[in-house]
């Protein structure tokens, strides 16, 4: 599967449902490339909930969500970075994310379970900043 078109139609969807009364720019840089279903699959849930939650507590009344994806090889393991920036408020207080929400949980165990890593940090100058990491499998042929 060719994930940068189905990134880009997912960003826009979530943003348009999500804020109907507020502006918001999305913002795609970079590309996901080639993947297997299985990757597609966990990686698209992932960014879905990444940028609702964006949305829904980082810019509550509008700004810009953007999303940037890097691929790269290490040794012979593929593996991609993607990085989803909010112009809004911030982490709360004494965010965890093993106290968070359900969402924010489940994320973090589909990325574990593809061998990735995650990570929340306040953006500057202003806004929330998570990064995560994904070992994708070989795309046969």
């Amino acid at each position: 599967v060719n994930f940068d078109d189905i990134a880009w139609r997912g960003l826009r969807a979530v943003v348009e449902v999500s804020s109907s009364d507020r502006p918001i720019e999305p913002r795609l840089d970079g590309s996901f490339g080639r993947m297997r279903a299985e990757d597609a699959t966990a990686v698209g849930l992932i960014l879905s909930e990444l940028i609702q939650n964006a949305v829904e507590h980082g810019v509550p009344e509008g700004g810009t969500v953007s999303v940037e994806a890097e691929r790269s090889t290490e040794g012979d393991v593929d593996i991609l970075r993607v990085t989803v920036v909010d112009d809004g408020a911030g982490l709360p207080t004494g965010f965890r994310p093993s106290k968070a929400g359900l969402g924010t949980r489940i994320v973090t165990s589909m990325i574990h379970d593809l061998g990735g890593q995650i990570r929340w940090d306040d953006a500057e100058p202003r806004g929330t900043r998570v990064r995560f990491s994904a070992r994708l499998r070989p795309v046969d042929g």
